[in-house]
Formats: C-alpha cells, sequence, structure tokens
C-alpha cells in the first residue's frame, strides 16, 4: 500500500509539473475590439485619433487555422467616423501556408507563405485558450507604434467561403 501511495505520489508531481500544450490554434479567431482598444488605449503610444479610429474600424477582421492553413477574411461592415457613415464591402481574402516553428503553453511562432510568395514570421502570444494577440516581426508600425491587436475564438462563419488555396 505504501508503495502504491508513492507511485501515485510521483505520476501526480509529474503531471503537475509538465507543461500543458492544450490551448489550440485550430478554429476560427475574430478580432477582439473591446480588449484590444482597451489594451491600447492604456498601453500603445498611439494618439487619441488614431484610437478613435482604430475602435471605428475594428471588430471585423477574422482567421481561421487549420491544418497547416492560415486564411484571414473580412465581413463588410459599416464604418461610422467622425459623423460619416459608409459602408466596407469585403476586401479579398488572404491565405497562407503556415508552419509551427515553434510552441509552448504560451502560444505559437508561425512561418507563413502566402500566395503571392511573400513570407512572414508571427508570433501568437496566449492570455488563455480563447484569446491571443499576435506579434508580426517586422519594423512596419502601420502609423501605430506598440499597437496590439487581440483575437477571441468564435464559431465559423460564412465568410470564410473563400478559404481555399
Amino acid at each position: 500500500m505504501r508503495r502504491m501511495n508513492k507511485t501515485f505520489s510521483m505520476v501526480v508531481a509529474f503531471l503537475v509539473t509538465t507543461n500543458s500544450y492544450a490551448v489550440s490554434l485550430d478554429g476560427t479567431w475574430q478580432e477582439d475590439k473591446e480588449r484590444s482598444f482597451n489594451w491600447n488605449s492604456i498601453n500603445s503610444k498611439a494618439d487619441p485619433e488614431s484610437l478613435e479610429k482604430l475602435a471605428a474600424i475594428m471588430g471585423h477582421m477574422y482567421f481561421t487555422y487549420k491544418d497547416g492553413l492560415m486564411c484571414q477574411f473580412f465581413e463588410p461592415y459599416t464604418l461610422k467616423y467622425k459623423g460619416n457613415i459608409s459602408e466596407v464591402s469585403r476586401p479579398t481574402t488572404e491565405v497562407a501556408k503556415y508552419q509551427v516553428v515553434s510552441e509552448n503553453e504560451f502560444g505559437f511562432v508561425l512561418n507563413l507563405k502566402y500566395s503571392d510568395s511573400m513570407e512572414a514570421i508571427e508570433m501568437l502570444i496566449y492570455e488563455s485558450e480563447d484569446s491571443f494577440y499576435g506579434v508580426r516581426l517586422t519594423t512596419e508600425d502601420y502609423g501605430l507604434p506598440g499597437l496590439r491587436i487581440y483575437f477571441k475564438k468564435v464559431a465559423p462563419v460564412k465568410w470564410d467561403y473563400d478559404c481555399e488555396m
């Protein structure tokens, strides 16, 4: 009995100290407007006007990851900014093959190869199994230094209809 308790204790100790890679990249992820805006309002170096515009356009971008294929797509939406209202049509879908370069309990590093031969390295950093933010390794900051965009896991949506290569 004592030996069994000791063995059981060792197994439990091993499981507790083993990293868990339970977070899955697979699925559909939507831009998390609220979380992104809140984080950027406090932490980024973006000016208030840029943050206001960001809040107006955010929340309509999606990514789907599955079987080595990443698909970035948008839904059409109505843009309301500085008293102007305009309809934004659905931009062209971007598709890339991805390879997981590295992963741990905090996320993934991906090597993306787009159909136009462009390549990118991207880090996806998870704060929970349903929330991550991405960091593309580039010098381009799109005029918003220190910007962070969060994504939340969502059910598949109809806007991914052209996500095949």
